[in-house]
């Protein structure tokens, strides 16, 4: 999904971020990618549960 400057789902332009499920898990949520799919800034990371979750497994850091 383009950064247009407005929430993803509120658009209609939508983007391949990979072709597959697999990779889509494996390098959006579960990995640091999560940080940008999800929208995190710097000041995020602390309250966000799931990304806490990627660093404690060493998936993230």
């Amino acid at each position: 999904m383009p950064d247009d400057g407005f929430v993803w789902y509120t658009g209609c332009r939508l983007e391949r971020l990979t072709d597959d499920v697999g990779t889509f898990f494996t390098d959006w949520v579960a990995a640091p990618g999560f940080r940008d799919l999800a929208g995190l800034g710097p000041e995020d990371l602390a309250t966000s549960h799931w990304y806490r979750l990627l660093r404690l497994t060493a998936l993230a850091s």
